[in-house]
C-alpha cells in the first residue's frame, strides 16, 4: 500500500517558514497546534475513515518522539505501537523513557519541543554525507481519549525550569499527553531534523536525564 502522501508535505525551516509567521495556529482542531519550526515534514498517507471522522477538523494535532525503527514500524502498521505490542519483524516492543514504567499506553505531546528532545527523538546517524537526525510523527489525536498531565522524567527538578521555558506555548504541567485507546492517534507526518555532529540543536534537544552515552 501506498505509505506517503505528498499532500501534507511541509518545511518548517527558517527560510521556508519566516520567523514573522504565527508560532500557533488556533483554528486547527480542537487544541491550538504548535508548529513544528526547525523540522521538515514527510506526509504519511492516512487510512480511508481519517476522512469519515473528519481528524483534521475535530481532531488535535500531537507528536510522538521515537526511534527511527520505531517509527518505521508504525507508519507499516498505521497505528502507534504500545509496550508489549509485536512489531512487524517479529519483535516486541519493550518500555522505554517512562521512568521504569511498563504501562501499556502511549505518550505524546502537544509540543514539538518535548516531543523532540533526544531522549525521546533518539538521534541516529546517516554516512553520506556524515550527520545526524531525529524522526518524529506528527499525529492526530481524538479528543476526550487521553490525559493531560506534566512532564513525568523530572525535568523540572534538574532544570529549575519555569512553567513555560521548555515551550512557551504549553505549561510544563500540560506537556503530557497519555492514552490507552487505540486507533485514537493517527500519524499524518514523519518530521525529520538533521544536523552535524559537532553542531547539535542549541535549543530543545538536550535533557538533564540523557543518556552519558549520548554525548
Amino acid at each position: 500500500p501506498r505509505l506517503f502522501n505528498r499532500q501534507h508535505d511541509r518545511c518548517y525551516c527558517s527560510r521556508c517558514y519566516d520567523q514573522d509567521w504565527p508560532d500557533t495556529i488556533e483554528k486547527d482542531g480542537p487544541k491550538p497546534y504548535v508548529i513544528p519550526r526547525g523540522w521538515v515534514r514527510f506526509g504519511l498517507a492516512m487510512p480511508p475513515q481519517a476522512q469519515v471522522l473528519g481528524v483534521f477538523d475535530k481532531w488535535c494535532v500531537s507528536f510522538h518522539g521515537t526511534k527511527h525503527y520505531v517509527a518505521k514500524s508504525i507508519i507499516e502498521t498505521g497505528d502507534l505501537l504500545m509496550p508489549g505490542d509485536t512489531l512487524p519483524d517479529g519483535s516486541k516492543l519493550e518500555s522505554s523513557n517512562c521512568a521504569g514504567r511498563t504501562d501499556r499506553v502511549n505518550y505524546t505531546s502537544p509540543t514539538i519541543n518535548y516531543a523532540g528532545l533526544a531522549f525521546y527523538a533518539r538521534p541516529s546517524s546517516c554516512p553520506s554525507p556524515p550527520q545526524m537526525f531525529q524522526v518524529v510523527l506528527q499525529c492526530r489525536q481524538k479528543p476526550d481519549t487521553f490525559r493531560v498531565q506534566a512532564e513525568t522524567m523530572n525535568f523540572r527538578k534538574a532544570w529549575k525550569t519555569g512553567e513555560r521555558d521548555l515551550c512557551p506555548h504549553v505549561n510544563i504541567s500540560e506537556v503530557e499527553w497519555v492514552t490507552q485507546a487505540r486507533k485514537s492517534v493517527i500519524p499524518y507526518g514523519i518530521l525529520v531534523r538533521t544536523f552535524k555532529p559537532e553542531t547539535p540543536p542549541d535549543k530543545f534537544f538536550k535533557s538533564p536525564v540523557d543518556p552519558k552515552q549520548f554525548w
